[in-house]
Order: structure tokens, then sequence, then C-alpha cells
């Protein structure tokens, strides 16, 4: 059974008062933490790529390069969505330097048009 430290501090807190121990919320954590009390927070991903893989790994090539401008540099990422219906992929175009998404794209595989389809609707959306 697993009890928060929230729930657990206020199960306590009677006895606490009992024994004249003033104690508030935050402190009591923090007397959990360092006594290693606290129950381990559960593994909520699931690890879905294998980045040590034998195939060609290119160089970061924007690696310390900062946009000064809008447009002047996008990244993409891939997000694995899981659903009812399966797994779907979403593919985005971010610019670097607004943070703001210029194209994606949802789907059912991972095929290449994932890709390209998201990189068009980002040149489409072009300021």
């Amino acid at each position: 059974m697993r009890t928060g430290d929230i729930k657990l501090s206020d199960e306590l807190k009677p006895d606490f008062i009992k024994q004249g121990i003033k104690i508030g919320r935050d402190k009591f954590y923090d007397f959990l933490r360092i006594h290693h009390l606290l129950i381990p927070k559960l593994k909520n991903f699931v690890t879905t790529e294998n980045s040590k893989h034998q195939f060609r790994k290119y160089k970061n090539l924007i690696k310390n390069k900062v946009p000064i401008r809008r447009e002047q540099l996008w990244v993409s990422d891939r997000i694995y969505i899981k659903t009812n219906n399966g797994k779907k992929y979403l593919a985005i175009v971010t610019d670097a330097y607004s943070k703001q998404i210029m194209g994606y794209k949802l789907d059912n595989n991972m095929n290449t048009s994932l890709y390209s389809e998201a990189l068009a609707m980002a040149i489409k959306n072009r300021k």
C-alpha cells in the first residue's frame, strides 16, 4: 500500500500534537526525504527509442547556435502518442527563436511523408 507524504502527514498530525511535536507538512516531507523514507516515484513513461544503435549517427549541426530572429532556425521532433486505437506518431516543426509550432502532422505510421508533410505545412506558414 502506498501512502503519500501529505496524506501521511495528515494522519499522523493528531499523534504529533499528543506528543508535543510541532512539524509542518514541508518539514515532515524533508524529514522523510533525509531519512530515505519516501516511496520512489513510479516511472510514467515508456522508452520507445534505442539511441545506441549501430546505424549512422549524424552530428548536431546546431549545437551552440543561438537564433537571433524568427525563422532563422527550425527544429523538429517526433512524439509517440498512445491511444485506444494503437500508437500514433506526431511530427512537429518548431521555430527555435519564437518557439512557435510552424507545422505538424499526425499519422498512424512513421513514414517519410509524416515529416515531409509537417515540413510542407511549416513552409506554407512562413511569415
